[in-house]
C-alpha cells in the first residue's frame, strides 16, 4: 500500500465514511509500526486542530487556505485580532507553507503493510522455538500468536497473544513486548508470560522489567527475579510476589508435575495449559488424585498416561476430551 492509498483510509477514518473492512485494514496498518502510528497521530492532530480535510490527491492551497481562514473567523469574533490585508498574506502564506511541510514530512515516514509483519502461530498440541532477529530465543506454548515488524529500524518490539517464554539477548535498545492490555520492557532478562481473555501474567526468571497497563501507565511495576505479577483488563499491574522456581508454568519445561491432586484440580490444570475442554462423566474419576511428572508436549500423552494409572479411557467429541470408565475397567479404579 502507498502511503497516498493510506492517507485515504486516514480520511475516510475521520470523515466518517470509512467501512467495517476498511476500519480493520486501517487498524492493522496503524499497529504495524510506530512510523505508521506516528503518520495517523500526526494527521489527527492536524484534523483537529485545523478542522480541515485532509487533500485526498493534490493540495489545493487557496481552497486550504480558505477553509482555514473560515475556522479562524469562526473562532474569534472580535475582527480586530486579524492581521491588516498585507500582513494577512504573510500570515497566509505560512500557514500554508506550514501545511505543505507538515505533509512532505510525513511522506518520509515508510507506511508498513500487513505483509511487513512477521508473524508465528502454534496450534493445538504445538509448540515452536523461534530466534528473533535480536537473537533473542523465543518459546511458544500452545494456541499462541507472536508478530513483529520486519521493517530494518532495528526496534525490538513484539505482540503476543497466548503463552511464550522470552529469553532476552541485552541490546542497546529496550526489548518490548505488547499484550492486549499490557506492555513489557527490558534490555536483558529471561520471563514467561501468558496473554489469554485480557488478561496478562508475568513470570521473572531473571533479570529485571517494567510490567505496564496499556491504559495506566503512570502505575507500571518492576520485577526483578523471582517475582510474579499480573493486569487484568484495565487494572493496573498487581504488587511484584516472589515465587520460586516450581512457580514458572510447567510449560516452560515441559513437563507437568502432580502431587496428591485431585481430579478436578488436574482437570483445570490441563485445560489452562492446553487451552482445551475436558469432560468428565464418570464419577469414579472424580474421586482420584494424580501423582507423577509427565511430558506435555502432547494432550493425548497426557490424558493417556494417567488414563492408565487411573484406569479410566477418553474420547475427543465435538472439541472436548471426555473422561469415561468403561464396565469392565470399573473394578479396576484405585
Amino acid at each position: 500500500m502507498t502511503y497516498q492509498e493510506y492517507l485515504n483510509l486516514i480520511i475516510k477514518r475521520f470523515s466518517g465514511e470509512i467501512s467495517d473492512e476498511e476500519t480493520a485494514l486501517l487498524k492493522r496498518l496503524v499497529n504495524a509500526s510506530d512510523k505508521n502510528k506516528q503518520i495517523y497521530l500526526l494527521q489527527k492532530k492536524l484534523w483537529l486542530e485545523i478542522k480541515v480535510p485532509l487533500p485526498e490527491k493534490k493540495l489545493d492551497t487557496e481552497a486550504s487556505w480558505t477553509i482555514i481562514e473560515g475556522a479562524i473567523n469562526k473562532s474569534k469574533s472580535n475582527a480586530h485580532n486579524l492581521a491588516k490585508p498585507k500582513e494577512k498574506r504573510w500570515y497566509k502564506s505560512v500557514i500554508v507553507v506550514s501545511i505543505l511541510i507538515l505533509f512532505g514530512f510525513s511522506y518520509y515516514f515508510l507506511v508498513e503493510k500487513p505483509q511487513d509483519i512477521k508473524r508465528f502461530i502454534t496450534q493445538r498440541d504445538e509448540r515452536k522455538e523461534i530466534v528473533l532477529p535480536d537473537s533473542s530465543h523465543v518459546r511458544l506454548n500452545f494456541n499462541t500468536k507472536l508478530s513483529y515488524s520486519q521493517n530494518g529500524s532495528g526496534q525490538r518490539i513484539v505482540n503476543l497473544k497466548g503463552e511464550a517464554f522470552f529469553d532476552v539477548k541485552k541490546g542497546a535498545k529496550p526489548f518490548v513486548v505488547q499484550t492486549q492490555n499490557a506492555k513489557i520492557s527490558v534490555l536483558g532478562t529471561a520471563f514467561a508470560l501468558t496473554s489469554r481473555w485480557v488478561k496478562t501474567r508475568l513470570w521473572v526468571k531473571r533479570g529485571k522489567v517494567s510490567f505496564s497497563n496499556l491504559n495506566s501507565v503512570d502505575s507500571a511495576v518492576v520485577l526483578t527475579k523471582d517475582q510474579y505479577s499480573e493486569s487484568e483488563g484495565k487494572k493496573a499491574p498487581t504488587k511484584p510476589e516472589a515465587i520460586s522456581a516450581e512457580d514458572l508454568p510447567s510449560w516452560v519445561e515441559g513437563k507437568i508435575i502432580f502431587k496428591q491432586a485431585p481430579m478436578k484440580d488436574v482437570v483445570r490444570q490441563l485445560e489452562r495449559e492446553f487451552d482445551i475442554n475436558i469432560l468428565i462423566v464418570s464419577r469414579e474419576i472424580e474421586k482420584q488424585t494424580v501423582t507423577g511428572e509427565f511430558k506435555n508436549d502432547y494432550i493425548k500423552q497426557v490424558l493417556s498416561a494417567i488414563g492408565v494409572s487411573l484406569s479410566f479411557e477418553y474420547r475427543l467429541l465435538n472439541g472436548s476430551y471426555i473422561l469415561f470408565i468403561t464396565e469392565n475397567k470399573k473394578s479396576n479404579v484405585p
